[in-house]
């Protein structure tokens, strides 16, 4: 048991190091931010009519960044391209308007039918463009601060009345004094002046 294990394991380390060799790519490309690169792979005949792909080294199946679909035919993922050559018997994939962020580990493939898919490892160096290191708002990605979008607005200024002068606040105070007994006294004075007035038309009445 123990034996036909170490088969299965050398016959799968086999066929995966055949990968290997079935492809060959560029170990290191590199470029600035703001262009492009190229990774030109080369395989064998009999891979010829094989899907070719493009995803990032830890990927699994059925994450390819792109992949081919038929010989001499470019295919397109946002800024990444890839295009199968068979009369040359090489792809290429092409990253447009690199960014920092790109920088990394990338697997270049053959897709391979009821096998391990010959694959080759392509690191992607890319490095600040020296012509935009004097602009900084060049050196990132065209993002516009929001603040920059709204228009200015002019808020209305409010301001409090000015309280009035400290004589004219006395001379108020001064007149509601004089005339609070007043206005105390009014209801007395109608209540007695309507009391006489009708005593009157009594004693008018009686005679």
């Amino acid at each position: 048991m123990r034996s036909r294990s170490v088969w299965l394991l050398s016959a799968l380390f086999l066929l995966h190091v055949q990968g290997c060799f079935s492809l060959s790519c560029p170990r290191v490309v590199a470029g600035t931010v703001g262009g492009s690169l190229s990774v030109q792979c080369h395989y064998e005949e009999k891979y010829k009519n094989n899907r070719k792909f493009l995803c990032h080294q830890s990927c699994g199946p059925n994450q390819d960044i792109v992949k081919t679909i038929a010989p001499e035919r470019e295919m397109r993922n946002g800024r990444v391209s890839i295009r199968d050559d068979p009369a040359s018997l090489s792809f290429t994939v092409t990253l447009e308007e690199l960014r920092l962020q790109d920088a990394g580990t990338y697997q270049c493939g053959i897709d391979i039918t009821l096998s391990w898919d010959a694959t080759f490892l392509v690191e992607v160096r890319v490095s600040p463009d020296p012509t935009q290191s004097s602009n900084p708002l060049k050196t990132t990605d065209t993002l516009v601060p929001v603040t920059t979008l709204l228009p200015e607005l002019t808020l209305p200024v409010y301001t409090r009345p000015s309280p009035p002068p400290r004589s004219q606040l006395s001379s108020v105070h001064s007149l509601k004094l004089l005339l609070l007994p007043v206005f105390l006294k009014l209801p007395l004075l109608l209540g007695t002046l309507g009391a006489v007035l009708w005593m009157k038309k009594r004693l008018q009445r009686a005679h």
